[in-house]
């Protein structure tokens, strides 16, 4: 549970923080406990909703406690760190673009000016 003073804390979501202090706590490794955030989180920010947070964790589970192995398990979580990169990427890419129009609007302007 998250041990935050925020709004979103106060409602029930995870945040990073608190679930790197969790992890911590039981003697997990930090990179690993930040792979499984990103994970869970899917890229889309710094808390994760309790219900999408059970759902993953249960998926997780699932696979071990059913006997089909990790292997489940493992498509399942690159699945989902699979789509942490899409997103992220994707928002690079959104952001390259946007400094490209930006540049193109400041040549434009500098080229005006310069001729005139």
């Amino acid at each position: 549970r998250s041990e935050s003073l925020n709004y979103m804390a106060s409602r029930g979501y995870i945040e990073r923080g608190d679930f790197a202090k969790e992890m911590e706590v039981k003697g997990c490794n930090a990179l690993a406990s930040c792979v499984v955030y990103d994970a869970i989180s899917q890229g889309k920010g710094g808390v994760v909703s309790p219900v999408v947070y059970e759902d993953k964790l249960e998926v997780y589970r699932s696979g071990i406690s059913n006997g089909v192995g990790g292997d489940v398990v493992a498509s399942s979580f690159v699945g989902d760190l699979n789509g942490f990169l899409a997103v992220k990427v994707g928002a690079f890419f959104g952001l390259v673009f946007c400094l490209f129009i930006d540049f193109a609007f400041i040549a434009n302007a500098g080229i005006e000016g310069w001729l005139k």
